[in-house]
């Protein structure tokens, strides 16, 4: 399986000083244009991959990436397994869906690591190929875009880096509409295209990607405070770390979160109809009381045949 053999490939080069592409298809029975694809996955993935041509040459780390212990934590492995899982996930075609009766996780002795869809839709696979395809290749990406409005706009980008934060996939770039570095979800890109225009220089990927890099649809966070039954407690942990949860009293639990307050965050909470009740601030109440007569009146009456 091809994550297995690429752990098996990472550690390797994390305990040796450079290994070459033909001890390593020998040593998995495959091709060595296999391990060059692999060793291109694991550079895409963010491990900084180098390769040395000639008699001494072969496949290294860079020196400041080397690990002291020879041996993994599984703390260090369950990090490899969930940024390796989830991107050959993305972009493998040897990946395809437990229906098929192929499991799309990886486990070591004490944790199992599986980012795959609910589903099995092919739509993101086949959009995070043409996102890799234009990264490896330094060429513009154009697309449609959905804002949270449901607002579409054209956009062309250089892009920079595909970043998959809780389980969601986010392109960095340069929007030359904007004139600026964006954050953009993958899901809400349509009609994605890479474009025969390549762009020159380097960008810089800032150390961390956060709601800060989405531009406009970014709101600052405030506390929201929120009470629920405790038969809600199973429902709510999906969505709000159970560590957060605190009780009120033998029938009711409150938990206190910070947000960023927009549509968005109004539609989501009342998704949960009338089993939790947010409590401040104030204006976030008052915009759920609005949307709610919105939502009755928009059902109070039957359809026009």
């Amino acid at each position: 399986m091809k994550i297995e053999r690429m752990m098996t490939i990472l550690t390797l080069l994390l305990n040796r000083e450079k290994v070459t592409a033909a001890s390593l298809a020998d040593r998995f029975e495959v091709s060595p244009r296999t391990i060059q694809r692999d060793m291109d996955a694991l550079s895409a993935a963010g491990f900084p991959v180098y390769a040395n041509r000639g008699r001494e040459g072969g496949y290294y780390l860079h020196e400041d990436y080397k690990l002291d212990k020879s041996t993994l934590s599984d703390q260090e492995l369950m990090d490899i397994n969930a940024i390796l899982q989830g991107f050959t996930a993305g972009l493998s075609d040897k990946f395809k869906s437990m229906k098929q009766g192929r499991s799309t996780s990886i486990r070591t002795s004490n944790v199992m690591v599986d980012l795959s869809d609910w589903g099995g839709s092919d739509y993101k696979q086949d959009k995070l190929r043409t996102i890799h395809k234009a990264l490896e290749n330094k060429r513009l990406l154009v697309f449609r875009y959905a804002n949270m409005k449901g607002e579409w706009s054209a956009r062309a980008i250089e892009p920079v880096i595909l970043h998959l934060k809780v389980n969601i996939w986010y392109l960095y770039g340069w929007c030359r509409k904007r004139q600026d570095y964006r954050m953009f979800k993958v899901s809400r890109m349509s009609q994605v295209q890479v474009q025969e225009e390549t762009y020159e220089g380097v960008h810089e990927v800032p150390q961390g990607l956060g709601a800060e890099n989405l531009g406009g649809q970014y709101e600052p966070t405030e506390p929201v405070l929120i009470h629920f039954p405790k038969f809600m407690i199973a429902k709510m942990a999906d969505w709000f770390d159970i560590e957060t949860m605190s009780p009120i009293d033998n029938d009711l639990m409150a938990v206190k979160i910070d947000w960023q307050i927009d549509p968005w965050l109004v539609t989501f909470l009342l998704s949960f109809g009338t089993d939790i009740e947010v409590i401040s601030p104030a204006y976030l109440r008052q915009a759920l009381q609005a949307k709610a007569l919105e939502v009755l009146a928009h059902y109070g009456s039957d359809p026009e045949p």
